[in-house]
């Protein structure tokens, strides 16, 4: 979340710039930890403050990947295709 751009403001503020009336922040992060239960909402809610009279609907958080079922099926191909052969080579 600190390493890779755009910042949660900086990607509202995109957002809001191509005409974006309510804004969704998906989080990709496999646990519930601070980021997702404190950072990513206050960060959100800041972007929303910033943008409100442009975002009627304004910003919110949806779940993170967490452990879903379909995450861990991706990982088992995943898994499945390198012991096959198909992943890089260390």
């Amino acid at each position: 979340m600190e390493i890779a751009p755009p910042s949660i403001s900086d990607a509202v503020a995109s957002c809001v710039a191509a005409g974006a009336r309510k804004v969704v922040i998906a989080p990709y992060f496999l646990s519930q930890g601070r980021h997702i239960t404190e950072d990513v909402p206050a960060l959100a809610a800041a972007a929303a403050a910033t943008n409100a009279s442009a975002l009627p609907g304004g910003v919110v958080v949806s779940a993170a990947l967490g452990g879903d079922e379909m995450l861990a099926r991706l990982l088992e191909a995943r898994v499945v295709d390198a012991l096959k052969g198909g992943g890089a080579a260390a």
